[in-house]
């Protein structure tokens, strides 16, 4: 769905004044009388300079509330599509919104419960399946069925479910088209980006299942069967090798990490963020695998409700990991890291590029999805990646991925430069 919007430019008449001061004025539409009075006061380097950091500041403050105006169109018309298709009761209404904003635990997940279908259109012949879940304390779910998005797929706005409380991805597949268990993840809006699920996630996780033997240590048999000690050349039989450690920066809700824990054998996955994310990514790694729910205390209400498949192929811990935090780096380092979106103007391309190499051994591998709309920050990070690492290949048209969404490449290095 393409949105085209126009913006109309105003004209601002201003008084007569001197040929040479009304020139340098034609350059600005927001000069105000009290920088003209400046003009005639100053001379003239300190006109041009003072008026220029005026002008500055307006255009900025324009461009920002132009774009929060957009956002606000976009978040309203979002809200109309679902409102026109699912009409909820009003307590019903209350409960979702109190739920969405705490988000306590992840038990608000029920298939067991009674639940229903809608569908949301976003254009001709599109429609996202979202089913509704309802748990016994009367609260109601939303949970997108992300093989509905994938079969249209005709928009990738990165608010795109914004408003839906959990994804269900499906069963994730290995490199072998071996299911590795079912992935269900929970979103918390009240979050902001980093509790939202991002298709840089998806589809650098996607490439990185199907790309395996460039990374695991023991990667698994063709016939999706697990990994036995005979399969080890005699020197690993003595000594099998440990599990290939892989850590997920910026991780955000977890997905890309979790997704390779899902379909990947012989590894252990560390989703890292900051402290003010780790309880979500907590909350999704108990919500979809065993391991973790065995070693929590379930009360009779969540086993009714936790009925998801919670079979993987590997494990996943979630912490706290602060670029450039030092501290933070105590488990380092690793043999893969991976971020997905990670390369934004809300943070250092800089200091990421050196978190990095701080984590690396000399065979570790590095995986970094971007998207092509920030080419300062790229530019930057692309540069000290070069500067940090032997080997670096952008990779565009990411085929091994099922999300199609043009704007998303890769980045892989390796190689320390000491």
């Amino acid at each position: 769905m393409t949105i085209l919007r126009t913006t109309s430019a105003t004209t601002i008449r201003e008084p007569s004044l001197h040929t040479h001061e009304k020139s340098r004025l034609d350059h600005s539409t927001t000069t105000t009388n009290m920088c003209n009075r400046q003009i005639e006061e100053n001379n003239e380097e300190e006109e041009e300079e003072e008026c220029g950091m005026t002008d500055a500041m307006f255009q900025r403050g324009a461009y920002l509330r132009m774009l929060r105006q957009l956002e606000l169109e976009d978040e309203a018309e979002r809200q109309q599509q679902q409102t026109a298709t699912f009409q909820p009761d009003k307590q019903n209404e209350d409960n979702d919104v109190k739920k969405s904003k705490d988000c306590d635990d992840t038990a608000s997940l029920s298939h067991a419960s009674s639940s229903s279908s809608l569908y949301i259109a976003s254009g001709d012949d599109i429609e996202d399946q979202i089913d509704v879940v309802v748990s016994s304390e009367g609260l109601k779910y939303k949970v997108l069925e992300y093989a509905s998005f994938l079969a249209h797929q005709r928009y990738y706005d990165d608010l795109k479910h914004a408003n839906v409380n959990f994804i269900n991805y499906g069963q994730i597949l290995d490199s072998n088209g071996c299911a590795g268990g079912q992935l269900i993840i929970e979103q918390r809006k009240s979050l902001g980006k980093g509790g939202l699920c991002w298709d840089a996630a998806f589809i650098l996780a996607e490439y990185m299942i199907a790309n395996e033997k460039q990374w695991n240590v023991q990667p698994q048999r063709a016939d999706c069967a697990p990994v036995l000690s005979h399969d080890y050349t005699p020197q690993q039989q003595h000594q099998p090798p440990p599990p290939t450690k892989v850590v997920e920066l910026g991780s955000g809700t977890g997905l890309g990490g979790l997704m390779i824990a899902k379909a990947v054998a012989n590894c252990h996955v560390t989703i890292t963020d900051l402290p003010e994310l780790v309880d979500l990514m907590t909350s999704n790694v108990t919500l979809n695998f065993k391991q973790q729910r065995q070693q929590i205390f379930l009360t009779n209400e969540q086993q009714n409700i936790f009925q998801n498949d919670t079979n993987s192929k590997s494990n996943a811990t979630a912490q706290t990991l602060r670029w450039g935090v030092k501290e933070d780096y105590t488990d380092g380092p690793y043999d893969v890291i991976f971020g997905a979106d990670v390369v934004t103007s809300l943070y250092d391309p800089i200091a990421l590029a050196h978190t990095l190499y701080d984590l690396s051994h000399e065979n570790t591998k590095v995986y970094v999805s971007v998207k092509a709309r920030l080419s300062e920050p790229h530019e930057l990070f692309e540069g000290e990646m070069k500067r940090l690492f032997e080997k670096v290949e952008i990779i565009w048209n990411v085929e091994e991925s099922r999300n199609r969404n043009p704007d998303t490449a890769i980045i892989v290095a390796e190689g320390l430069k000491r």
